[in-house]
């Protein structure tokens, strides 16, 4: 695996990952799930943009 395609999968995994802490702080871990995989959604689209 190239280091692009690392890079990609790690902007769309972390924020994800972030947001399950977040949601299990709040009892709340779908939401915080699918808030993070949205920011990751996000993330990879302006990171791929910018290529």
């Amino acid at each position: 695996m190239n280091q692009q395609k690392a890079k990609e999968r790690l902007l769309f995994s972390g924020p994800m990952f972030i947001g399950l802490g977040i949601g299990f702080i709040f009892n709340q871990v779908a939401a915080g799930v699918l808030i993070g995989i949205g920011i990751g959604f996000v993330l990879q689209f302006l990171y791929l943009k910018n290529k």
